[in-house]
């Protein structure tokens, strides 16, 4: 039990180290990305290495980036990259949405005992979307609201992976690695 103990003493503290922040990490870009535009906010991490869960952020800088009315994918590719380098944002690394109407966000309760909620998930995804869905076209992600007897309260978000590419194709494009895409 005591090595038991330690063992989860040493998961935990290894858990709050933020390693971003270790590697190199000060500042992130958030880019809010639409056929018409792309809002970008700089954030800069503050705190502790050895606390991730204690990080906060500065605003650096703000601004948008205004795309043209029909223009290329390469265009908005060089505009963003353009304005990054104008505007002297330094960070490489952002987080992002995907927006489409092909994302739609839902509430389902998953029986208490199942094992595994993402396969639940795919056994249950043309119901729970409510329309005929096409293996491989659909990914999802979920989040766990409440646990009850009855089972796990979760909201699941689908979002076609054509769209997931396409975002991450983007910013592939323009020289921005992705740490997370909402």
């Amino acid at each position: 039990q005591i090595g038991n103990r330690q063992s989860n003493m040493t998961w935990d503290f290894l858990n709050k180290i933020d390693l971003q922040r270790l590697a190199g990490i000060k500042s992130i870009i958030g880019i809010d990305l639409t056929d018409e535009r792309a809002r970008v906010v700089e954030l800069e991490k503050q705190g502790r290495v050895l606390n991730r869960f204690k990080t906060t952020f500065r605003s650096l800088q703000a601004f948008t980036c205004a795309f043209s009315e029909g223009s290329s994918v390469a265009e908005r590719v060089a505009l963003l990259k353009s304005a990054l380098a104008e505007h002297h944002v330094a960070s490489t690394f952002a987080v992002s949405t995907v927006q489409s109407i092909g994302v739609k966000t839902v509430t389902a309760t998953v029986p208490q005992g199942t094992a595994n909620i993402n396969e639940w998930i795919q056994e249950h995804k043309e119901k729970l979307l409510k329309l005929p869905v096409a293996s491989g076209q659909i990914v999802h992600a979920y989040e766990i609201l409440e646990h009850s007897q009855s089972g796990d309260l979760v909201e699941i978000t689908f979002a076609r992976a054509a769209d997931i590419q396409a975002v991450s194709a983007f910013f592939d494009e323009v020289g921005i690695t992705l740490l997370s895409l909402a």
